[in-house]
């Protein structure tokens, strides 16, 4: 009963889309296939079944069946009798040997039907006339896949069958090599899309005629891929005057020649998208796009053209005048291009938003590998990565791998080959110093092949930029590049056969110099869509510089590039790739007028020098990528402190694998928005920059650098970010070191909340140079009790050694106690402490007397009687002759230098004086400093030797000293004898 009881709520859980199938579809057909319903219309999925026929009981309400990969041969009359409402049938791979003629009329509201792969080899056999009567509502039919090899020849195109569909509106069909779309197709007005693919079905159309498209004149679009096309005639696409899309790619046979007989026939039309991409096989001799192949091109209204992979390596200049000045969007992807005086014709196109010569390369194919689990944030319309999900940095980064070929181009097949090729090249190394703005030429300087690396790491974009690399959706390219050029024009012709006076005189010769500046005579304005070239050099000439580019791409080129000067030209470009080229040096004014750049790819250039105010004009950048480059040799391998102090907007920076050696610690303290640095193999020995004001931060990739543990700062900026949000910080592959300096650093890497990348590959390494895996927790603490047992050796051998050196400075500042006074008191005095030439110009005194205030009377008595009054001496004495006010100590050091002695008398007195003792120190030091016999000693007293002081004895002992006699008879002796000392 409760078994019954649940199954019966489960019938009543079951959607209203469910039952709809139970109750009104043959409970045979569901059991096998699938009934989906939103309770309005029934989708029978009965895919994959292995069905022999056509279920028998369909309900009639059926709007879609899908009888895809079953083993039905036949499709009676009454296979589709009762299914009036159904509006897609798919009857795709299956062994489809018979259809009777009234199959599909019951399928009155019939809009879709596949029919492609069913072994309807001989279409005419198979789609006899009347089958498709009353599919008056049918839009889409897929015949494609049909045709077999061996019958091909005999296949007939059988438009009587086609007459019926009056409302069909996109045809997919194999190609054979007699297809001619006949007079039946006349009535099918409603005809917009024709898609003839070799890629998902069977294509050999090799030829067309003029009369192939004669009767489909309604149609929009028309896709013709990869059918073996070798010839067009010019007037094929003449009837087409509807004709917007022409798709022709992957029809290697047809080359340039053909492209120029379709253009013939193409004025006629409202063509707006244009694809030959690889209508010249990509593996061959390179190609050459003259302005001979594009002399047409001007005539049309056309907004996208897409030329990739067609082993273009040189166009001529003049070519992209030729463009008409409708052109929004142009494609020049994975070709093999020398980037010459053409690019400067950009400025030309006024109206041209992209252009993208991205991924130049000789193998002509796309290798780019993409991530699948990247998500991404949409900031001001550009898409960027989101790094919410930290699980791992292969969510953002991927590696992609080229194949590179070794060979210079001046090597090429196509180079020895081509004598033109090697007088242009020639001539545009001569004017390589040349600029370009408005008439002049700058020019890339060599023609060689820059070295790339095995791999390179990419930051992921959005899914539609994914698209665009892997050459499915080709409107909003990603890779590019740049130059500048010149052109002279001087005279155009109407006529079908035109010429552009370029800096090749006789197509590949210089012109004399006074040529290289001609006028273009004034010109009623053109219409739109329909300007020639003189038109628009006449508008640029006259205008003022405004163009509307917005995308830039060159990447991977085969010269050494040079930067095209944007300064004089109004722009809105925000997208700029010019990776992988060779770009030696950046400069102040490399990129001076992008003010609104946002993406900026600098990878793989070889750039050596950088200058600070490089990026200093591009303060709305997001997203700059300097990695694969090479700073030189040096112990010195750095960046500007301030290369990056203006790029407030900036949030993805990439400057890995660039051999930097050391960042200047404020290099990144204005990037308040950066989300992604990225710093990997690099040779970084150390990671102290300030990073407080990075406070979106959300990857620090540090890998493959020579990193032994982080500064804490960094770890406490870090710990900071990740209790506001995820931040992943890579390490891997450095040296760390376990060590018990390093203790605090191990410490955080075991307890930090960041999410540490590839954090169980980490290594350490020992004081014994042995390798520890990180992640061992046992060695941690091991090694944390091991640092324990020697701090107490730690800190009592500090405190030793601190106790050493501070006796040894103390004993120092005694020993010299008055050596350093005297310097610093003769340094305030700024008198000189070298050995004097000219005595006598210095000395205004005879001696200086110094004495303590015991014996003022025998100064005053008898010293001064003696030798002032008697002897004429000119004495200095401090109580008599010292300025009132000034220092003591200057006065003293004043009066010392001044005079040719000191004569310091010693007595009982005196020599527990400190003054005293001080100026006899002072006379000293100016005895040894400017050797001279700059003092005298007195002995007024007999004292014993245990009472004078160990300084008055020292100095006793090494300058000269007189006793001052008791005998009134031996006093005149001494008199005389010290006056002669004095001298």
């Amino acid at each position: 009963m409760e078994s019954l009881s649940f199954r019966l709520f489960l019938l009543l859980s079951w959607s209203s889309a469910a039952r709809v199938c139970i109750f009104y579809v043959s409970s045979n057909v569901c059991r096998l296939c699938d009934c989906v319903s939103d309770g309005m219309t029934i989708s029978v999925n009965c895919k994959n079944r292995r069905l022999m026929n056509v279920p028998g009981i369909i309900h009639s309400n059926s709007t879609s069946l899908d009888l895809r990969t079953n083993c039905i041969k036949e499709l009676r009359n009454n296979s589709f009798s009762g299914l009036h409402h159904l509006k897609k049938l798919d009857l795709s791979n299956n062994k489809i040997e018979l259809i009777e003629i009234a199959t599909f009329w019951p399928l009155s509201a019939l809009e879709e039907l596949r029919l492609e792969k069913t072994n309807l080899a001989l279409l005419q056999r198979a789609l006899r006339p009347g089958i498709f009567r009353g599919l008056i509502h049918l839009k889409s039919l897929n015949l494609q896949n049909n045709i077999q090899q061996s019958i091909v020849n005999a296949t007939r195109l059988p438009d009587t069958t086609f007459s019926d569909l009056v409302g069909l509106e996109n045809l997919h069909i194999d190609g054979a090599p007699s297809y001619v779309f006949g007079p039946g197709f006349g009535n099918l007005t409603n005809l917009k899309i024709l898609i003839m693919s070799g890629r998902d079905g069977f294509c050999e159309l090799g030829r067309l005629e003029s009369q192939t498209f004669m009767y489909v004149s309604y149609l929009r679009n028309i896709d013709i891929i990869h059918c073996k096309l070798n010839y067009i005639d010019p007037g094929a696409f003449r009837p087409l005057k509807n004709l917007q899309t022409l798709n022709l790619s992957e029809n290697t046979d047809l080359g340039f020649q053909n492209f120029q007989r379709l253009l013939e026939g193409l004025k006629d039309t409202s063509i707006r998208v244009l694809n030959i991409t690889s209508i010249v096989f990509p593996y061959g001799v390179g190609s050459r796009l003259t302005k001979d192949n594009v002399q047409d091109l001007f005539t049309t209204r056309l907004e996208e053209v897409y030329m990739n992979t067609n082993a273009i390596e040189l166009i001529d200049h003049g070519v992209l005048s030729n463009f008409p000045s409708t052109l929004r969007k142009l494609y020049l992807r994975q070709n093999r291009l020398v980037f010459t005086l053409f690019m400067c014709e950009i400025f030309n196109l006024f109206n041209l938003n992209v252009f993208d010569a991205g991924h130049q390369q000789p193998s002509g194919h796309d290798d780019y590998r993409w991530g699948r689990k990247t998500r991404h944030v949409d900031i001001r319309g550009k898409s960027f990565p989101s790094f919410e999900n930290s699980e791992s940095l292969s969510m953002v980064f991927v590696d992609t791998r080229k194949e590179e070929n070794d060979t210079m181009y001046e090597t090429s097949e196509y180079y020895k080959t081509n004598k033109t090729i090697s007088r242009t090249i020639s001539i545009w190394k001569k004017l390589k110093h040349r600029r370009c703005q408005g008439d002049s030429v700058e020019a890339t300087r060599h023609f060689e092949i820059p070295s790339y690396p095995n791999s390179e790491k990419k930051y992921m974009l959005s899914e539609e930029h994914k698209s665009d690399i892997e050459g499915r959706n080709l409107n909003n390219p990603i890779h590019g590049r740049k130059e500048t050029l010149k052109d002279n024009s001087n005279s155009f012709s109407l006529k079908r056969k035109r010429s552009v006076i370029t800096p090749f005189a006789n197509e590949y010769s210089m012109p004399p110099e006074d040529q290289m500046s001609t006028s273009v005579p004034t010109k009623a304005a053109p219409q739109p869509g329909l300007m020639t070239p003189e038109d628009q050099l006449t508008t640029t000439q006259s205008a003022p510089h405004k163009i509307s580019l917005t995308t830039f791409i060159c990447t991977r080129s085969r010269s050494n590039f040079v930067l095209l000067d944007f300064k004089e030209y109004e722009n809105n470009i925000t997208y700029m790739d010019i990776s992988g080229n060779e770009i030696p040096n950046l400069q102040n004014s490399s990129f001076a007028g992008l003010s609104r750049l946002e993406f900026l790819n600098l990878s793989s250039n070889q750039i050596a020098s950088v200058e600070s105010g490089t990026f200093a004009p591009l303060q709305s950048l997001k997203y700059l990528d300097l990695s694969n480059n090479q700073l030189p040799n040096s112990s010195t391998r750095r960046l500007h402190s301030n290369l990056f102090e203006t790029l407030f907007n900036l949030q993805v920076l990439n400057i890995s694998k660039y051999s930097i050696a050391y960042l200047p610690p404020t290099l990144f303290q204005t990037l308040h928005h950066v989300k992604v640095l990225d710093l990997s193999t690099n040779s970084l020995n150390d990671f102290n920059v300030n990073l407080k004001n990075l406070t979106e931060l959300q990857i620090l990739d540090l890998s493959d650098n020579h990193l032994s543990f982080l500064e804490l700062n960094i770890m406490n900026h870090v710990d900071n970010l990740a209790r506001n949000h995820s931040i992943l910080v890579d390490l891997s592959r450095n040296k760390l070191f376990c060590t018990c300096k390093t203790l605090t650093f191990l410490h955080w890497l075991k307890e930090t909340k960041v999410v540490l990348v590839n954090k169980e590959q980490y290594l350490c390494i020992l004081e014994n140079d042995f390798v520890q895996p990180l992640n061992d927790t046992e060695f941690l603490e091991r090694l944390e009790e091991s640092c324990k047992s020697y701090l107490m050796v730690y800190i009592v051998t500090t405190i030793a050694v601190t106790f050493i050196i501070a006796s040894i400075i103390f004993f120092l500042l005694y020993k010299y106690r008055w050596k350093l006074r005297y310097l610093y008191y003769m340094a305030q005095l700024k008198l000189p402490t070298k050995p004097i030439d000219n005595i006598e110009e210095v000395f205004i005194n005879d001696g200086f007397i110094s004495y303590a205030e015991e014996d003022v009377l025998f100064v005053k008595n008898c010293l001064v009687q003696e030798l002032e009054v008697n002897r004429g001496r000119k004495l200095v004495i401090n109580d008599r002759d010292f300025v009132p006010g000034e220092v003591v100590t200057t006065a003293i050091l004043r009066a010392i230098r001044e005079s040719r002695k000191t004569v310091s008398l010693i007595s009982n007195a005196s020599v527990k004086n400190n003054w005293w003792i001080f100026e006899m120190h002072m006379a000293q030091m100016e005895s040894i400093h400017t050797k001279r016999d700059a003092l005298i000693l007195v002995l007024l007293e007999n004292i014993p030797n245990k009472n004078l002081p160990m300084d008055v004895f020292n100095v006793l002992k090494s300058c000269p000293s007189i006793e001052y006699p008791n005998d009134k008879h031996a006093q005149t002796a001494f008199w005389i004898k010290l006056n002669e000392f004095i001298n």
